[in-house]
């Protein structure tokens, strides 16, 4: 039944998927057609039909053109290979992507193919590639369709630490920042990993243990299983023996943490198999290590090369067919020849031996005797007889040399009264001359004669001793057989034997022994019948074959067996004393379909089994396989966490209570404290009272609906408390308990108007409401009521009708005569309304007026369908009838869009909206809209069928505009794929509305030493208040990307806070937290990249919706661009008002325009400075040009702080502005407004954009940087739109993509190249200035640490500042802006500077507190103030001591303020250990070893502890790149050693210094 079932819904899905295939033939274009042949070719892979699924799969190629479809493709059919375990099939596809890859394929494609060839490689024991390819994808992954992120990192280290060496692994693995993030989840892996590679071996076991669990449940591992610890074993046994030439296997079992037997074996097996170079010492208890050498080696290649000389001599034996007659021995040689060999075996080893011979062969000096006997063996049995000869003769010709040795070798062989018969001299004479030709060395000649002249030319002996008389009898099974474990043979004759059936012989023998057993079938002591195979199957040999007629047979001598055992591998096993042989049993079967008879009782008993378990479920009652699957899925829920599904299918939607869970799984009995625990408590329900202490005094009334449902295994559940408050009777006198609370309807007065809705059990307070206010209008004047109530129908389901209607009438609470009302809704007793559509149309014109935009609201029936290209934005309201019906009037508009000779453009330039009513009860809800295609001008549909339309959020938070650029681009890119994006700033989000969003992407940049943006701040204080549950995110999937500078200690910081805390708040992560670095060659954008393209595809695993045309198909960006977000409205100057055209508040007017969102804050510059002072504080001969400025306020005096910060708005070059106006093309004369293209989300006011215009000129200087600043990627991509000449084109297009990352770096970002450089090497660019406006860097100001004190320096501002030059790659001289302008303004120039003050890192200290101040170079500029001000302070009151370390290059010309430091060091100075105090210099290049303030610091280790023991706070300031690390380590390394702890303690209680605001730092880069 179920069978039949799934086959018909089967044939009516396939031919369901055929007619849209014919449809999208007939009616759509390539890339539908495209889409219902993938969709044919999906389902069959979801109903596991292979053949057709590759077959559909095929058919969808061909109707393929594009080359990443193509590619796509490829990757199903490998999915479906993978699943199948069909290698051939993975094989054949990862060489036809790699061709298709030759036609041109995009980069994250070519990352998964990685992934999957990876995988095929270690599929098929190709560890070494698979490592390889995995180690290249860990950074790329985007190939979660065949196994997540963390399966990757398991499959990397396991194929790693077999195949790579020591420095590589360290490198790529065990460093590796991409393993060690997810190492951790993965159970026993680090263990795994670390234990190994840092030689805690016994660690290592144990973690080993637990792998080996994991690799068995790998589909992929586990045929590999025996190898792959073989191979751990082998390199982790290596490693431990490299350290030592000899080592007792005692100390080596403790290390490893096993027993020494176990040792013992373990390394006995592996030097036999050639594993270890080492050999044991069994009476000495010692393991000496070996290792080769070059004689070794070339010892081992000899053997080598002789395995494979043999293997081509057994093949080549094949080749020859002679038949010659076989020759009878005399009869006085017949007592020694009871057989003989045929002359064609002879024949055939003496003519490949001759083929070898002519060919190249390995030198055989080095060859043992016994390996030679071992080979020679293979290829003739009978010369075990002649073993002692073998001996003699090969010793022979490994010790002599020349004619000697060949006299010896024939004379011996000429003697031998067994051999002269077979020895026909010519024969071998002719040989010897062969050979001389030859020219092969006298040893060499002579021992390959004596080797051809033994095999050729030596029958096989019949000695007893041979067989042993030995019979092995058909079905009967030989026990504890034994044989020598070096170089044992026996022969066992065949008895009870039947013609022309099939026999298998079958060996056991214990595994754990390296042994090789070889069974041989002979006829009449030769080779015979037909060998259908031989393999090695773990611990058992089996020979096949097929009996002929045993009349061919020699009755008296018939069908024997050899067994031949050998160690494993040609290496002596140690401790061959202690094992001189081995037990074995044999047996002879008659088989029966290829089974032994013996098992055939077995193979019946398991088919009885399995038609029983066929059988037994269709006579079982359906409750109890409804149980037992049930039963399946709980354990399946316990086991597994994708089981919550099934969990929630048997739990939740049946709302099985706790006993029936308990008799479901009746074998479970829980202790009755963890049933307290864990049974839900029994909560009291809550109503609303109906009734009215003044109207039902001493009374609570209660309207409950009676709660029933049936389960979707139609089971009734009822509602505890409803049900049981139906079953009771008055005249059972129950006692209720109550607790009585407010609710949300706060009881109103009686003078309160009030308007009442409550349709069903909603209108229960209200009866209350209404009773009261009648009691309350016999005394006193009541205000009127309306009520509003509503129900299915009006005969049955009209709760309390005559209360309601008593009071309607006359002078009734409810009744027109008091101005009140009762009105009626019953959704049941009507027709449906009709026209809907309409109502919806005429509400979104209405809409769309109201904010003033006309609109025109036209029929489908009444519109020209032919004019729709020319209209700018459409919304379209449709409405679908009946089962999937169009109305009548969209027929006809349909029947024109269905036109062929419509192309997929014609609608390229229209904007559009779609909303469709329909009713999901029907099977074909809202199908009125189908009409809706992809649009190239909006990337998809904006809104459809009625529901929420689903956007991505992009939250930023950014201190100096990178956050901001790269939300924009994730927002870009979100868009190009058919995902709506909105791109807020966390100071303008609504933290509270987070819960309500479903996707959200949250790019955060990371300030100074670990500080949040200033725009962040307000958000993460709302995140960390403690009412937020750990639930509260539950519904909402996020990502974190982050902005920083792996210089600074912490680095990123925020981002890392931020994604801990939000998965502390329930919420899930769509992917692995992406951190940008500054310090990576292609800036943050190295890790946005394939951060990005892993976001897409997770997004479109989680819910296809998200991208209606998949993650990976977007609009190209030389086709399609968006509109800039800023309009420019230029005006007329005789039509400005005079006071516009004057020079007051020009700064805050056009920042306050300006797009950059930085700005909004500070606008208008907090005061003016006037320069009083330039000087130079370094010498000539100085490498850097740090300057001292001194400045007055102009006009206000605004108040600061020491440790403040001041920002200054620097000029730019007007030669620079000027030559940037003309060539864009501007008039800089022209008065203009900026404003967003969109004023509800743009924060700008209306009275800007229309009543305060600025000079164009004046606009560019003051907002835009266009001499100083490199543009963004997103520049060039709007460059290449706008580039006239195709070779600018290329380029910039080239730029603009993942490909061109790093060439736009080294054109852009190394050589920082301005806006204006940019423009003139692309001279046939011509950009709007509305997209200058927008994308052109905004001009920032820049702050400076106020080296001055308000109470030393009243009305001043002092400032140190390192005049910044550089050379870029190409020779380019580079200047800072702003301080390169302070350093050309004068005092006489007067040049007023806007600035803006605020608080800085380095808070002001009170006097009373001691200090410890670290200050190399310019980071000396706030302490200065610091100095300045305590000696004020000192004239009037005590001051706490002061410690300051300074630090230059060299003394005679980096020295800053040395005269006023030196003065503060004297006697009686700030700075005098007299007070306390001290001044510590550090001169790093005044002397061969350089000397930092680190190393001054631990100098004065005792007086640092000693202060920091009174309390004092340390200050910190200077360059970013080593200087506070280097002194943060050497404040450790004081506490640690003055308090005795160790190094974590003493971070710990620096940091708690942190904490207290003991411990700050102010850096910069």
């Amino acid at each position: 039944m179920l069978f039949d079932s799934s086959s018909a819904d089967n044939e009516e899905e396939l031919k369901k998927l055929d007619e849209k295939i014919a449809y999208a033939e007939e009616n759509l274009g390539e890339s539908e057609v495209h889409e219902a042949h993938l969709a044919k070719a999906l389902y069959f892979i979801r109903i596991s039909d292979k053949e057709k699924a590759l077959e559909q799969l095929l058919l969808t190629e061909g109707k393929t053109i594009s080359v990443s479809q193509k590619m796509d493709l490829v990757f199903y059919t490998l999915q479906l290979a993978f699943f199948y375990m069909d290698f051939d099939l993975v094989s054949k596809n990862i060489d036809k992507a790699k061709k298709l890859f030759e036609e041109g394929g995009d980069w994250e494609r070519k990352n998964r193919l990685k992934v999957y060839e990876g995988l095929y490689c270690m599929a098929t024991r190709n560890f070494n590639k698979a490592a390889s390819l995995f180690l290249d994808s860990i950074s790329t992954f985007t190939t979660y369709e065949i196994f997540p992120y963390e399966t990757l990192i398991f499959y990397t280290v396991l194929t790693s630490i077999i195949t790579l060496d020591r420095v590589s692994l360290k490198q790529k693995v065990v460093d590796a920042p991409e393993i060690l993030t997810v190492l951790g989840k993965i159970p026993f892996l680090s263990e795994f990993l670390n234990s190994w590679y840092e030689c805690q071996y016994k660690a290592f076991f144990s973690a080993f243990a637990g792998m080996a669990e994991q690799i068995k449940l790998d589909r992929y591992l586990y045929p590999h299983f025996r190898f792959y610890m073989r191979e751990v074993r082998t390199v982790v046994y290596s490693q431990f023996l490299e350290s030592y030439k000899s080592v007792t296997v005692e100390a080596m079992a403790k290390a490893f943490g096993v027993s020494v037997d176990f040792i013992d074996q373990e390394l006995s097996r592996f030097i036999a198999a050639g594993k270890l170079h080492c050999k044991i010492d069994k009476v000495a208890g010692v393991v000496e290590t070996n290792r080769p050498d070059a004689k070794n080696t070339l010892y081992q290649a000899s053997i080598k090369q002789g395995d494979f000389l043999l293997n081509r001599i057994q093949k080549l034996s094949r080749v020859i067919d002679l038949r010659i007659p076989q020759w009878q021995p005399r009869r006085r040689h017949q007592r020694h020849l009871r057989r003989r060999l045929s002359m064609l075996t002879h024949l055939q080893l003496f003519f490949c031996l001759l083929v070898e011979l002519i060919l190249p062969v390995p030198s055989l000096s080095f060859c043992p005797a016994e390996y030679i006997l071992h080979s020679l063996r293979l290829y003739n049995p009978c010369l075990l007889s002649m073993q002692i000869y073998f001996d003699k003769v090969t010793e022979w010709a490994l010790t002599q040399s020349g004619s000697t040795l060949f006299r010896q070798a024939l004379a011996s062989l000429e003697t031998d009264p067994g051999l002269h018969p077979l020895l026909p001299f010519s024969l071998l004479s002719s040989l010897k001359r062969t050979l001389r030709m030859l020219d092969l060395h006298y040893k060499e000649c002579y021992f390959i004669i004596c080797l051809i002249v033994f095999i050729n030319f030596v029958p096989c002996y019949s000695d007893e001793r041979l067989f042993d008389g030995k019979s092995l009898y058909a079905g009967k099974e030989l026990w504890k057989e034994t044989l020598p474990l070096k170089s044992g043979s026996r022969v066992y004759k065949l008895q009870g034997l039947k013609s022309n059936s099939w026999y298998e012989v079958k060996i056991s023998y214990p595994a754990s022994i390296p042994a090789l057993f070889t069974l041989q079938l002979l006829k009449n002591g030769v080779m015979g019948l037909k060998l259908n195979h031989m393999r090695r199957l773990l611990n058992t040999e089996k020979l096949i074959f097929k009996t002929e007629s045993l009349e061919e047979v020699d009755n008296k001598d018939g069908l024997y067996v050899l067994v031949t055992v050998e160690p494993e591998g040609i290496v002596t096993i140690p401790n061959s004393k202690e094992r001189a042989s081995i037990i074995y049993n044999i047996v002879c079967e008659e088989q029966l379909l290829g089974i032994p008879y013996s098992s055939w009782s077995v193979v019946v008993l398991v088919v009885l089994c399995l038609v029983v378990a066929l059988i037994l479920p269709r006579f079982l009652p359906s409750y109890l396989l409804i149980k037992d699957v049930d039963r399946d899925r709980k354990t399946s829920i316990l086991c597994l966490t994708r089981g919550r599904h099934d969990l929630y299918n048997y739990n939740q939607k049946e709302r099985r209570s706790i006993l029936e869970v308990l008799e479901d799984f009746h074998s479970v009995q829980i202790p009755f404290e963890w049933l307290v625990q864990l049974v839900p408590p029994l909560k009291p329900r809550a109503f609303s009272i109906s009734s009215s202490p003044l109207a039902h005094p001493a009374q609570v009334h209660l309207t409950v609906s009676r709660v029933s449902w049936i389960t979707p295994y139609e089971r009734t559940q009822k509602g505890l408390c409803s049900s049981w408050l139906a079953s009771l009777t008055p005249e059972q006198e129950v006692n209720i308990p109550f607790w009585f609370h407010k609710g949300s309807l706060p009881a109103p007065s009686q003078s309160l108007p009030l308007i009442l809705v409550g349709p069903g059990t909603g209108c229960v307070p209200f009866r209350g409401f209404i009773a009261e206010r009648a009691v309350q209008a016999q005394s006193s004047p009541i205000a009127p009521v309306i009520f509003c109530f509503g129900c299915r129908n009006k005969d049955t389901d009209f709760l309390y009708r005559d209360f309601w209607e008593s009071h309607t009438r006359g002078e009734g609470m409810l009744s027109e005569g008091k101005d009140g009302g009762f009105y009626t809704a019953f959704s049941r007793d009507q027709p449906k309304k009709t026209g809907n559509a309409l109502d919806a149309a005429e509400r979104i014109g209405r809409e769309a007026e109201r904010r003033g935009f006309p609109a025109s609201i036209v029929s489908t029936d009444e519109f020209d369908a032919s004019s729709l290209p020319h209209e700018e934005a459409v919304v379209f309201v449709v409405s679908t009838t009946g089962q999937g019906d169009s109305p009548d009037s969209f027929k006809a508009f349909w029947r024109f869009l269905l036109q062929r000779n419509l192309r997929n453009y014609w609608l390229q330039q229209v904007r559009y909206a779609v909303f469709g009513l329909g009713d999901s009860g029907y099977q074909k809800y809202n199908t009125g809209i189908r009409f809706c295609s992809y649009s190239q001008s909006t990337g998809g549909e904006v809104a459809a069928m009625g529901e929420k339309p689903r956007k991505l959020l992009v939250l930023y938070a950014s201190q100096t505009g990178n956050a901001l650029d790269a939300a924009e681009r994730i927002g870009r890119e979100a868009e190009r794929r058919g995902f709506p994006a909105s791109i807020v700033s966390t100071d303008e989000f609504d933290a509270s509305s987070l819960p309500h969003e479903e996707a959200v992407v949250f790019v955060v940049s990371t300030t100074g030493q670990g500080d949040s943006p200033d725009s962040f701040k307000a958000f993460w204080r709302f995140l960390l208040q403690r009412n937020l549950g750990n639930y509260w995110l539950q519904q909402v999937r996020y990502a974190v990307f982050g902005l920083g500078d792996s210089g600074y200690q912490k680095y990123n910081f925020v981002a890392k806070k931020l994604d801990k805390r939000l998965s502390d708040l329930g919420a899930t992560s769509i992917i692995e937290k992406g951190l940008g670095d500054d310090q990576h060659p292609s800036g943050y954008e190295g890790t946005l990249d394939p951060w990005m393209l892993s976001l897409w595809s997770t997004l479109y695993q989680i819910n296809p919706k998200y991208f209606p045309k998949g993650p990976d198909v977007k609009i190209p960006q030389d086709e399609v661009i968006d509109q800039p977000k800023y309009r420019i409205l230029y005006h007329k100057q005789e039509k400005l008002e005079p006071k516009l055209l004057s020079d007051s508040d020009i700064i805050q007017r056009a920042r306050g325009m300006s797009p950059g969102k930085l700005f909004k804050d500070k606008s208008k510059p907090d005061c003016f400075l006037k320069m009083t002072r330039n000087e130079v504080l370094t010498k000539a001969e100085s490498t850097k040009d740090v300057r001292h400025f001194e400045f007055q306020f102009v006009s206000s005096t605004t108040e600061y702080e020491v440790g403040d910060v001041v920002e200054l708005l620097p000029s730019q070059n007007p030669s620079a502005v000027d030559a940037f106006i003309e060539r864009c093309d501007l008039d800089p004369e022209s008065f203009i407004t900026v404003g967003p293209t969109e004023t509800e989300n743009s924060g700008f006011s209306e009275e800007i954009i229309t009543q305060l215009p600025i000079k164009l000129k004046t606009f560019v200087e003051l907002t835009m940087d266009v001499t100083s600043a490199s543009p963004r990627r997103y520049f060039f991509e709007v460059m290449s739109f706008y580039a006239t000449a195709e070779h600018e084109k290329e380029r910039l297009q080239y730029f603009a993509s993942p490909e061109g990352r790093d060439d736009l770096y080294n054109y852009n970002q190394k050589e920082r190249r301005s806006i204006l450089e940019v423009l003139d090497d692309f001279p046939s660019v011509q950009i709007p200035f509305e997209w200058l406006v927008q994308l052109v860097p905004p001009l920032k100001p820049r702050a400076f640490s106020i080296s001055s004190s308000p109470l030393a320096h009243p009305a001043q501002v002092h400032l140190t500042v390192s005049i910044v030059s550089w050379i870029t790659p190409y020779k380019r001289t580079r200047k800072g802006l702003c301080s390169s302008w302070l350093a050309s303004l004068t005092p006489e120039q007067e040049v007023n500077i806007p600035v803006w003050f605020h608080k800085g890192s380095l808070p002001a200290p009170s006097q009373s507190l001691p200090l410890i101040l670290v200050g190399p170079g310019t980071g000396c500029a706030p302490f200065r103030g610091f100095i300045a001000e305590r000696a004020v302070q000192a004239q009037s009151s005590l001051i706490a001591p002061v410690m300051f370390f300074f630090g230059c290059r060299n003394k005679d010309t980096d020295f800053l303020y040395r005269d006023f430091w030196e003065s503060h060091a004297r006697e009686g100075g700030m700075l005098s250990e007299g007070k306390g105090g001290g001044f510590y210099t550090a001169f790093s290049r005044d002397q061969p070893k350089k000397v930092y303030v680190q190393h001054k610091i631990r100098e004065m280790s005792k007086k640092v502890w000693d202060l920091l023991c009174d309390g004092a706070a340390v200050y910190v300031a200077g360059s970013s790149t080593k200087m506070p690390c280097d002194v943060m380590s050497a404040l450790e390394d004081i506490v640690s050693e003055e308090t005795g702890g160790s190094k974590e303690v003493a971070s710990r209680w620096l940091k708690a210094l942190e904490k207290t605001g003991r411990y700050n730092v102010e850096a910069w880069s």
